[in-house]
């Protein structure tokens, strides 16, 4: 998905923003939008650049939320399952004990979430 580059994500934080894990932080980005276009059951990738420039800004904002949410929860790592991790988060829950995964849903930010609510991101019709 082409909404955002690293660059963008930088300029978003502002000049004193230092990443967490700058190493990681295009797949961060990566993750971020491949979550937030999974949340919209695919829209943003089928849409593409047909995205109106309104829906397209607040697409941009939630892959930018959800980016600084899997920073601060721990990087990439936090959303692996081979590492031993145990969270919750409202209705998400993560738990890794003894070779079991329990995993109810992905853990997204909630202002991702309100981002793509605002423009009506979060129904669950297909795209045309």
């Amino acid at each position: 998905m082409d909404l955002i580059t690293v660059e963008d994500y930088l300029k978003y934080n502002g000049d004193s923003y230092e990443p967490l894990y700058p190493e990681e932080l295009e797949a961060i980005l990566e993750r971020a939008a491949d979550i937030v276009d999974s949340v919209t059951g695919g829209r943003l990738n089928c849409a593409g650049e047909r995205l109106p420039p309104a829906v397209r800004e607040k697409a941009v904002l939630a892959i930018f939320a959800e980016a600084a949410f899997i920073e601060r929860n721990g990087g990439l790592s936090s959303l692996d399952s081979s590492s031993p991790v145990q969270m919750s988060l409202g209705k998400f829950s993560y738990m890794h004990a003894s070779g079991t995964v329990e995993r109810k849903a992905f853990p997204v930010s909630p202002l991702a979430v309100s981002y793509l609510e605002a423009v009506g991101l979060l129904g669950r019709s297909l795209c045309s």
